[in-house]
């Protein structure tokens, strides 16, 4: 209504300025007319002004209605021949006629003025009136177009109140029903039920509800593996505190500690990996800000941090990077987390003496990738397709991994629509593993 309403004012003042110009000028007409009259009986012979105005034409400027009228006819020298010195004459006068305003006693006039040529000389012929026709005629014609509009304003207020309020009450229903569900009623809503226009904003609440009952799945899942995952090394280290606490032998005891230092780092390292799979999770329903990086110093700065751990299990740690910086968009925090998943993977499975190499390149296409590569035991065609599965871990296999490692792997290379390619070294035994991303936009 604020914007009907303002367009209705601008509206007004726009008609009220045309209609006032349209009223002037038809009463101007007939104005000029009457002082055309008036003029017919001006003579102006050698130098002197005559006007013999029959009665007639007296009773015509005398009697008006609505107005009152004022008439003047003077010479050269400004001596009044017939009517009322009220009037004042403007300035100049040529040969077209001149319209001004003007007032007599106090009340505004328009006047036209009208020069006669004779014979030696001119005359001078005003006609004024008051306004008051004028002004009626004027507020006529406003009342005949702004009164309709005013109640064809009106009628639309009330017809769009009705009309939003009855289209409006499926969406009130809509919002009933979501303030009587559970938390953990995340159902779609029906979408058939709702206005045409209304479809957009259920359609977006059914999109959120998916994503909510996503990160509730992803939650639940999280809880539930944490709660299997942990019982059984809490268990173990409670056991192996016990019967440090039964011996006497400080060897013994020593021994036993040693056991427990062990379980409180594989508990530290699987409840590391959880927390990083549940962010890997979280990320995919809140996108993470991407960057562009330099895979070369990130894989250069992550693989520096596993020197030491490296050289303490007897293993050749190496990188290898390309000539020229080889960039991606992503997030370095989670690629991070992903590389060094891949080196304490292959720190775990590869036998003492071995080499793992971490390599920069770019692919023939221009798609840049970085891979780790060991000289492990390797995985066995058979159970590369379930080695990402979240707690697999093939039979036989040494070390003392929780099967989450390649499990986050897979999940931040999907956050970065990045590629995993799993294989041997080259040699047929140990494992690489190529994480490939999408060729970079052109400069």
């Amino acid at each position: 209504m604020p914007p009907l309403v303002s367009l209705w004012m601008v509206g007004a003042v726009v008609s009220y300025y045309f209609v006032v110009n349209f009223s002037n000028s038809v009463h101007d007409k007939w104005l000029l007319d009457s002082a055309v009259s008036l003029a017919q009986e001006v003579q102006v012979r050698a130098g002197r002004v005559s006007a013999d105005l029959p009665p007639a034409v007296l009773r015509m400027f005398e009697y008006d209605a609505l107005d009152q009228i004022y008439y003047r006819v003077s010479d050269d020298e400004g001596r009044i021949v017939a009517g009322q010195r009220d009037l004042t004459s403007p300035v100049t006068v040529g040969k077209r006629p001149v319209f001004y305003d003007d007032v007599i006693d106090g009340i505004p006039v328009r006047a036209v003025a009208l020069r006669v040529e004779g014979n030696g000389g001119n005359a001078l012929v005003q006609v004024a009136e008051t306004l008051i026709k004028r002004r009626t005629l004027t507020s006529e014609i406003l009342a005949a177009m702004l009164l309709p509009q005013l109640l064809l304003i009106v009628s639309v207020g009330f017809l769009v109140w009705y009309g939003v309020g009855r289209g409006l009450k499926p969406l009130k229903s809509v919002g009933r029903e979501i303030l009587q569900r559970s938390h953990r009623d995340l159902a779609p809503l029906a979408e058939d039920r709702v206005p045409r226009e209304v479809v957009p904003i259920v359609h977006a609440l059914n999109d959120l509800f998916l994503r909510l009952d996503r990160a509730l799945i992803g939650q639940d899942r999280f809880i539930a593996d944490a709660a299997h995952q942990l019982r059984t090394p809490l268990a173990g280290l409670k056991t192996q505190a016990e019967l440090a606490m039964r011996e006497d032998n400080p060897a013994a005891m020593r021994a036993a500690l040693d056991r427990v230092g062990a379980a409180i780092d594989r508990s530290i390292h699987m409840v590391n990996q959880l927390l990083a799979l549940a962010r890997a999770d979280h990320s995919h329903e809140v996108p993470v800000p991407n960057a562009a990086i330099d895979l070369s110093e990130l894989a250069r700065r992550a693989t520096e941090e596993w020197v030491g751990k490296a050289i303490d299990a007897n293993l050749d740690l190496g990188f290898e990077e390309a000539n020229e910086p080889v960039m991606a968009s992503g997030n370095a925090e989670l690629l991070v987390e992903l590389l060094d998943n891949l080196i304490d993977n292959a720190l775990r499975y590869t036998d003492a003496g071995s080499g793992i190499t971490v390599r920069v390149r770019r692919l023939h296409d221009g798609r840049p990738f970085f891979e780790v590569e060991d000289n492990g035991p390797g995985i066995a065609l058979s159970e590369r397709h379930r080695v990402f599965e979240r707690f697999y871990r093939p039979a036989g296999s040494p070390g003392d991994g929780s099967g989450l490692g390649l499990a986050i792997v897979r999940e931040i290379a999907a956050l970065h629509g990045a590629e995993v390619e799993l294989g041997d070294n080259g040699s047929g035994r140990g494992t690489r593993i190529r994480i490939i991303f999408p060729a970079p936009p052109a400069a």
